[in-house]
């Protein structure tokens, strides 16, 4: 945990490779800054999308909302089907409970990053569709 009023680097964050719970399918890197900064109410990562991976399936919460804001590279999104591509300091949010399944992916030949922001609820569900 760091102190709050010391900066961090993110390069001084360790990676961790999410894997898909049903497949085990490789996922983003995600370093977690609320970790770093002991954040409870808020979870705030930076996802690193090699080529040709995804951040998770299909999927919509019924409270936690989510943001992402894209840094690097050119990533897409599928939202209930439909597919954006994204340049960076583009963003996307996506309000609890209104059912948009969604998900980021990178089929370009370079990596891609983004933060993703998010709240903690508690009493979320994740309906992967």
């Amino acid at each position: 945990m760091q102190n709050t009023l010391s900066p961090i680097h993110i390069n001084q964050l360790q990676s961790r490779q999410l894997l898909a719970k049903a497949t085990g399918e490789p996922l983003s890197l995600v370093k977690s800054l609320s970790a770093a900064f002991a954040l409870k109410n808020v979870q705030i990562h930076h996802e690193t999308l090699l080529v040709g991976t995804k951040a998770s399936s299909a999927h919509f919460h019924t409270q936690k909302e989510e943001l992402i804001f894209v840094l690097t590279g050119n990533p897409s999104a599928r939202i209930n089907g439909e597919v954006l591509r994204l340049k960076p300091g583009d963003a996307l949010g996506f309000a609890a409970g209104i059912g948009f399944a969604h998900y980021v992916f990178n089929d370009m030949d370079k990596p891609a990053s983004y933060l993703s922001v998010g709240t903690n609820a508690e009493a979320d569900e994740v309906i992967y569709v």
